[in-house]
């Protein structure tokens, strides 16, 4: 079985490679795995997708948290 760090890397990848179908693509793949009766990959690339969907979710909080820090209320004005 393969590192925590391990599934993050290779999830950090299938994002890169893939953008936005990273984690479609991931879940196919264990979808196939397991047709062609490959329990233990199919696992591993069910951890892959898991691990893009926390990170898109990371990513996700990252940006509301930085939305929150702007209001518009503020008596900033552009010259």
């Amino acid at each position: 079985m393969l590192r925590g760090s391990e599934i993050r890397e290779a999830a950090l990848l299938m994002i890169r490679r893939r953008g936005k179908n990273a984690a479609v693509f991931a879940t196919q793949r264990a979808l196939g795995l397991l047709v062609q009766d490959e329990p233990g990959a199919a696992s591993i690339w069910r951890h892959v997708a898991n691990e893009i969907a926390r990170i898109r979710a990371e990513e996700h909080d990252e940006y509301a948290a930085a939305l929150a820090l702007f209001d518009p209320a503020s008596d900033l004005k552009v010259v």
